[in-house]
């Protein structure tokens, strides 16, 4: 069936291409395709590109976009997903889905506004429970104002409701650990980042292993956040995350829970460089300064120290100023201030893993 947008007219007629009446193009009529989930799903990607175009179906727009997504094409899939959100008929997947990719900026410009208008969507609309995604937009004043009261109360619910999702556990223990909208506690907080990890998030076993680190909320154990560090790094390789990087390479360069190896922490080090990491940089910078675990040259030391100090990391910004300090083969400073203020460090306020 065949339609003219022009006057309306029907055409049942495959061969003519234009309208008999007003001779405008005829176009396909489009039609609401009634398939199941469970038969798009077998589809494959090139038989439902085919299908989209004779439909508004918001099921096959999902369909589509979950395959780009599961191939990584972000960009594709965020155009689909937004396709299906905003139809008429809008696929509740899709707005959920539309609402992570804009929280994280995949495919998209990151975009807070855009994912809490959908979580709000579908909070009302109650068919997923979205209560941790809310709770950690206000918490962090994503796309919002910064409400911790609102978004502890809101932990709390998701708690109560849903204790087998460890990013309620790990975000409940980032709320205990800094006294966001509750009582500082960080011995309750340590407990919520081990039972998060327990449950599968990586997160929660990355902020477990600082508080045994630095005896945080536990007793300190360098061996136990050792383990805990590699083990992620061991799971993402290349992908850990930059704040993997940093502190497992501080455990092998300090001797921190594992035996000193200083080849293996500039190994790790070049991890973080790798993906413009200034602490990394920083390191890494020290190393060539000094000549350990690689041949000294003192011209692109500074070089990657000042790029550091460019993006900045406040030990490079130091090391320049302070020329005194090097003399102590850049390990003085950097020990002496991680000793007193590292903690949980401000930069952890997202997740470090996707």
């Amino acid at each position: 069936m065949y339609k003219c947008k022009q006057c309306g007219k029907e055409i049942d007629n495959d061969e003519m291409k234009f309208c008999p009446d007003c001779g405008m193009p005829l176009q396909p009529e489009e039609t609401i395709v009634n398939y199941t989930p469970e038969q798009l799903e077998k589809m494959s990607l090139e038989d439902l590109l085919k299908i989209e175009k004779t439909t508004n179906d918001s099921l096959v727009s999902d369909a589509i976009a979950n395959i780009y997504y599961h191939n990584n094409d972000f960009k594709n899939s965020w155009k689909y997903y937004n396709k299906a959100s905003y139809s008429s008929e809008p696929s509740i997947h899709s707005i959920y889905m539309l609402g992570l990719l804009s929280k994280e900026g995949l495919g998209c410009n990151q975009d807070y506004k855009e994912a809490l208008k959908c979580f709000n969507f579908l909070n009302d609309e109650g068919s997923i429970d979205v209560t941790t995604e809310l709770a950690e937009c206000y918490l962090f004043g994503n796309g919002s104002e910064k409400d911790e009261k609102k978004a502890y109360k809101l932990l709390e619910t998701a708690y109560t409701s849903n204790t087998d999702d460890g990013e309620v556990f790990r975000l409940l223990g980032f709320c205990k650990y800094n006294g966001l909208g509750t009582l500082k506690n960080t011995q309750e907080a340590y407990k919520l980042f081990e039972e998060s990890g327990r449950k599968g998030s990586d997160d929660g076993i990355f902020f477990s292993a600082l508080c045994d680190l630095n005896g945080q909320g536990t007793i300190k154990n360098k061996n136990k956040a050792f383990n805990k560090l590699h083990a992620l790094f061991e799971k993402y390789k290349d992908d850990a995350g930059a704040e993997v990087f940093k502190f497992l390479g501080n455990c092998y360069e300090f001797g921190w829970g594992c035996s000193k190896d200083i080849k293996k922490a500039f190994e790790v080090y070049e991890k973080g460089y790798n993906i413009d990491d200034p602490y990394c940089t920083y390191r890494l910078g020290c190393f060539y300064y000094t000549g350990k675990a690689c041949e000294k040259d003192k011209e692109y030391a500074e070089k990657l120290i000042q790029k550091a100090a460019d993006n900045g990391d406040e030990y490079a910004i130091e090391w320049i100023k302070r020329p005194e300090i090097r003399r102590f083969s850049t390990n003085f400073l950097y020990t002496y201030i991680n000793v007193l203020t590292l903690g949980i460090p401000h930069f952890i306020r997202k997740k470090v893993f996707l």
